[in-house]
């Protein structure tokens, strides 16, 4: 499924969202989650909301790509 939206506040809020959902599903299934995120200015907006969330980031293992 495709999104449009408004602006790259409302994308990295879209994309931050989805990615907290999704390792929220896994931390509950399976008791640990990982997720790879890029590098980059397009991404800083995103891992800014992503680092506010109150999550289990213990549970999470993040991997940085380029």
């Amino acid at each position: 499924m495709m999104h449009r939206f408004k602006d790259i506040e409302d994308a990295s809020l879209g994309l931050a969202t989805r990615i907290i959902e999704k390792l929220n599903y896994a931390i509950v299934a399976e008791g640990s989650a990982s997720v790879v995120l890029t590098g980059g200015k397009s991404i800083q907006r995103t891992l800014q909301l992503l680092s506010d969330e109150e999550l289990s980031w213990e549970k999470v293992t993040v991997i940085l790509s380029d």
